[in-house]
């Protein structure tokens, strides 16, 4: 297998201006100035004010570290960039890494252990949530530091749910068949044409995830070379949601028009949600998937994109420094005010400013609860194993494959993507 991640054709032209720029004056003397990657997509309307934190952080760790200047570079989503600067000598010191390929570069010698610098740094006090701890490290080394959390959730009209007869805490949904039984009281069509839908969701490989581990599965083996999920809750969860998807049909309207609307009951979506809850003109509220038949409690998938220093950074220590700030209390607090709370360990939730997010949105209050919950996000080989058994996930969503079938040759195909995990050093 080649050492390199694979490149796109499409990014190639951009890689090749963004090697130009980086060699051409923007880095000078080694020791007081770094540069970092971070997405674009975080420059936009959508994500402006993490753009805006971001600078926050900049100027805090200008303002500690004498004589530092930090650049930022914003690259597209993806491995590309990164892998690209590097083959090109002109490294970032630290970068945005996504769960989808980090540890992908990690395996393959691109980026640098941090285990000392954690070690000897103030991450070792955080108590972070146990899913934030799975992708940032393999076999005992440390590769990356979590930076924010997500997780699939429900989102609910919590006002909806009460005209139909139903508890709206987020808790008050103890089981799949309650989940069910809730979305059929909501549902509403005319002529044939949903007018309400009662549960709108899909299914690909982080959704079965979610739904898997809420019925007390584990997706991969001890070793992570492997999955674990063709087995009795496994059967039953992609039977489950088949069925769901297939022949109650409860959905049908989605996304923040028609929730905004009042024409969706409950829908899956992910933390954080951002304008789709605080932005609702009625009382709504957020939950994690209930046990299913063989599960004990609640849960969903979680993960968490992290920083990384590659080999190949110039300067490695003041790139710590920057990251050490960025995940600090005080920058975590600053991200809670300024975008929403999601940090990757719990002190930051009990903080000032945390618990004056809560009291205006009350809805948030269970953010930690969920995080805590999570299992981890089907992230190792995560393209490769998503091509593969997605479209039979869909065949199982659209009717034409039994879940029995589907579940043999997704782990057939994904055990043979997987086996060849960490042997490539």
């Amino acid at each position: 297998m080649d050492r390199w991640p694979r490149v796109s054709k499409m990014s190639v032209a951009f890689s090749i201006m963004l090697v130009l720029l980086l060699g051409v004056g923007v880095r000078p003397s080694a020791g007081e100035q770094i540069t970092v990657f971070l997405w674009k997509a975080w420059t936009g309307a959508q994500h402006g004010t993490i753009g805006e934190w971001l600078e926050v952080v900049k100027e805090e760790a200008e303002s500690k570290i004498s004589n530092l200047k930090v650049h930022y570079h914003y690259v597209d989503w993806g491995a590309d960039p990164l892998v690209i600067s590097i083959a090109g000598g002109v490294s970032p010191d630290a970068s945005i890494a996504s769960i989808a390929y980090a540890f992908d570069l990690y395996d393959r010698g691109l980026l640098m252990s941090l285990t000392d610098y954690w070690k000897r740094s103030s991450l070792e006090q955080y108590q972070f949530f146990p899913s934030a701890q799975i992708y940032n490290q393999f076999r005992g080394e440390i590769f990356g530091v979590p930076w924010s959390m997500e997780a699939h959730t429900i989102v609910y009209n919590a006002e909806m749910m009460e005209q139909a007869g139903l508890d709206s805490s987020p808790t008050a949904l103890g089981s799949w068949d309650e989940l069910l039984a809730a979305a059929k009281k909501m549902y509403r069509s005319d002529g044939g044409r949903v007018t309400v839908a009662g549960f709108t969701t899909g299914l690909n490989l982080p959704m079965f995830a979610a739904w898997h581990y809420a019925n007390g599965g584990q997706f991969y083996n001890d070793r992570f070379n492997g999955v674990a999920f063709n087995n009795r809750q496994g059967l039953e969860t992609l039977t489950f949601l088949g069925d769901l998807l297939h022949l109650h049909r409860l959905g049908g309207l989605g996304g923040l028009p028609a929730f905004h609307a009042g024409q969706v009951g409950m829908m899956t979506n992910q933390l954080p949600a951002g304008a789709l809850l605080h932005g609702a003109t009625f009382r709504v509220g957020q939950t994690d998937f209930p046990p299913g038949p063989s599960g004990t409690r609640r849960s969903t998938v979680g993960w968490s994109n992290m920083y990384v220093i590659p080999n190949a950074a110039k300067n490695p220590d003041l790139a710590w420094a920057w990251i050490e700030t960025m995940v600090s209390p005080p920058m975590q607090a600053a991200l809670t005010e300024m975008h929403e709370p999601m940090s990757p360990y719990r002190q930051a939730f009990g903080s000032s400013v945390a618990r004056e997010v809560f009291r205006q949105r009350p809805y948030l209050t269970n953010t930690p609860d969920i995080l805590a919950n999570a299992g981890p996000y089907p992230y190792i080989r995560y393209n490769e194993t998503s091509q593969v058994a997605n479209p039979l996930l869909t065949q199982v969503a659209n009717g034409t494959m039994a879940p029995t079938a589907a579940l043999d040759e997704i782990t057939r195909l994904m055990d043979q993507i997987l086996v060849d995990v960490g042997k490539l050093k």
